[in-house]
């Protein structure tokens, strides 16, 4: 340590004796300068920027500064700091979008950037509710949905700013918890619900530009809470609720007409949702009311899941607090693996996402927000991505969140008034989520796709 300090004392000795030599008067450096800059750059230019020549001479390539100190120098020397008087631009900052900035210095401002575009579908009456989404093997989209005004069932299909709407079913009151499926042709099928005298569980679909009508359910108080998936086979599959059955009802539609089954269970079942696998094996999560201690005035609401690999049914409880599942929506990964979004009603009110991964049962919240999660929509992108969409009642807003197995990611969608009910989810083509939902505010259907800043200008 000794032998370090007493060479650093010589240094700085040293250096001290050629400063004062070279302020000192005379000529130092043998120019014919006095006190120049004593370097034999022969410009008789101060050395303003200590860099060993002058700041109007470009005879050095090292000369070159960082006015912002934030590590990279100004582009006007031959740096790669597009704004040296800004710590927060350089070439390693991270973009911040929708601000027309230009924070990475790579020649473009919001690169990389989403942005929800957001617009309205049908402004006809009170419609909008019980909206189902659907992307049809071309990228085109479209969405079931009821007129609650003329109670009737509507569709919709097309892209951002150019849509079709038709009248699918008008007799009686129809259109209730609509649910859209696709086949492989892009044929859409809708299953949907008509309460009363003669209602029930129906099935309606598009041949050219006629709508077929059937009936799924042949007893009386069924239909309600009705929910559809095509399988890889263009046929429709749909569970819908039994009123005299704790359980509920599955039914396939085939080449001879629609098969049923009963499915059973300890409770009575209210909110569901069903999903298919790519072998068209069925997911079903559902809300039951579950008695305790067999009182008929106390009990409380579980989330249930069913699972059929063309067997007897499998039930396993998934959450057993006292009050979970008004809102809940299933998807299912090729191999059939479930995720389920689900909220918690009771006390924070929470939004949840729930998976299986073949071995073990997993869950993460989504958002804690309070009171939020109403009418969540869930789907799974083909990398694994997962996004619900869903409504915020504390804050009357449309919401995303996305999950990619390590980080939740939420962002709002529209909070132009009271915005948000009756929300379905899908993934386009491009992988990018698009919902569509209903505006309270002014009785209308909407439709909000997220996209790159490029496409938006």
């Amino acid at each position: 340590m000794k032998a370090l300090a007493n060479l650093f004392l010589s240094l700085l000795l040293v250096t001290l004796f050629l400063f004062s030599s070279a302020c000192d008067g005379g000529d130092d450096d043998d120019d014919a300068n006095a006190d120049d800059d004593a370097s034999p750059d022969d410009d008789g230019a101060a050395d303003d920027d200590g860099a060993g020549d002058d700041d109007a001479s470009d005879d050095d390539a090292g000369d070159c500064w960082d006015e912002d100190e934030d590590g990279y120098n100004d582009v006007i020397c031959g740096g790669e700091d597009c704004n040296d008087s800004d710590p927060s631009i350089h070439p390693e900052a991270e973009e911040i979008c929708i601000d027309d900035i230009d924070q990475d210095c790579d020649g473009t401002a919001d690169d990389g950037c989403t942005y929800w575009k957001v617009e309205t579908v049908d402004i006809s009456g009170n419609v909008g509710q019980h909206a189902s989404l659907a992307l049809s093997p071309d990228g085109v989209f479209g969405i079931a949905y009821y007129d609650a005004a003329a109670k009737d069932l509507k569709y919709a299909q097309g892209t951002f700013g150019d849509w079709e709407i038709t009248t699918p079913v008008a007799e009686g009151d129809v259109g209730q918890y609509a649910s859209l499926g696709f086949d492989s042709t892009g044929k859409p099928g809708i299953a949907y619900y008509k309460p009363g005298s003669g209602g029930g569980a129906f099935y309606t679909d598009r041949s050219g530009s006629v709508w077929k009508v059937e009936k799924i359910s042949v007893g009386v108080l069924q239909g309600k809470y009705i929910d559809l998936a095509m399988g890889t086979d263009d046929q429709p599959r749909v569970i819908y609720d039994d009123y005299f059955l704790s359980g509920f009802r599955y039914a396939t539609r085939t080449n001879s007409g629609w098969q049923r089954e009963e499915i059973d269970t300890v409770g009575f079942l209210f909110n569901r949702a069903l999903a298919l696998d790519s072998y068209n094996r069925p997911t079903v999560a559902a809300q039951v009311r579950r008695l305790i201690d067999y009182d008929p005035d106390i009990y409380e609401y579980h989330l249930v899941v069913f699972l059929s690999d063309g067997g007897p049914w499998i039930e396993g409880e998934l959450d057993a607090r006292p009050h979970v599942a008004d809102y809940v929506d299933v998807a299912s990964t090729p191999d059939g693996l479930p995720w389920i979004s689900y909220t918690e009603d009771h006390t924070n009110k929470d939004l949840y996402c729930a998976w299986w991964d073949g071995v073990d049962w997993w869950q993460v919240t989504l958002d804690e927000e309070f009171s939020t999660g109403q009418y969540n929509s869930i789907a799974r992108r083909d990398d694994g991505l997962v996004g619900v969409s869903y409504y915020n009642e504390s804050l009357a807003t449309l919401m995303y969140a996305e999950f990619d197995g390590v980080q939740v990611k939420v962002e709002t969608v529209d909070n132009q008034g009271e915005v948000g009910q009756h929300t379905s989810l899908v993934f386009d083509q491009s992988g990018n989520p698009a919902i569509a939902y209903y505006d309270f505010s002014s009785k209308t259907l909407k439709f909000a796709e997220r996209v790159q800043i490029e496409e938006v200008e």
